[in-house]
């Protein structure tokens, strides 16, 4: 589509959704900046661009990102809990940040008065890396409780890793 129409705005978000793999991070990263070239406000496409930096080593842009989007829009429950999730269990430790992890997906789930599984899942996540995980447990529990069938195992997997005394991180 894009050789068609380079400007297509659902051809690059979808681009950047399903490149994976570390040797597709530039085109990934490409196709958010693409994205936000054409829709310079949409904030899901600056997270995604955010966590495409981080996963670069570029620590600087995605915090950036994450913070531009959370100015924007910080009453939009998805953005806050998948910054949460990002700072929560990034890989790298210079962009983990469990006490803002903590204090964003307890805005998400209060927007979505603590029923949605996305939401208490980053929350979860905040707090085992903040060490508390007596609470992740709490959360995690919540999270499969409320979860749709085809997530659930992955909720079951992060609660016993928390019910371990340990964090989950990204791949």
């Amino acid at each position: 589509m894009l050789r068609f129409d380079p400007t297509y705005y659902n051809a690059l978000f979808f681009m950047g959704l399903r490149y994976s793999g570390d040797e597709h991070l530039d085109a990934k990263l490409m196709a958010w900046y693409g994205c936000l070239a054409l829709r310079p406000d949409d904030v899901i496409a600056k997270l995604n661009r955010g966590e495409t930096h981080a996963r670069l080593g570029q620590f600087d842009e995605a915090k950036a990102d994450y913070e531009s989007a959370l100015a924007a829009r910080p009453d939009h429950p998805h953005l806050l809990s998948g910054v949460a999730l990002s700072l929560a269990t990034d890989p790298n430790e210079a962009m983990r940040d469990g006490i803002r992890a903590v204090e964003l997906a307890t805005t998400a789930c209060k927007l979505t008065d603590y029923k949605d599984a996305i939401m208490i899942d980053a929350l979860a996540s905040g707090y085992a890396e903040t060490g508390d995980f007596a609470s992740a447990v709490k959360w995690s529990e919540k999270a499969v409780q409320l979860s749709p069938e085809d997530h659930r195992k992955e909720y079951i997997q992060h609660l016993e890793r928390y019910r371990q005394g340990k964090p989950w991180r990204q791949e």
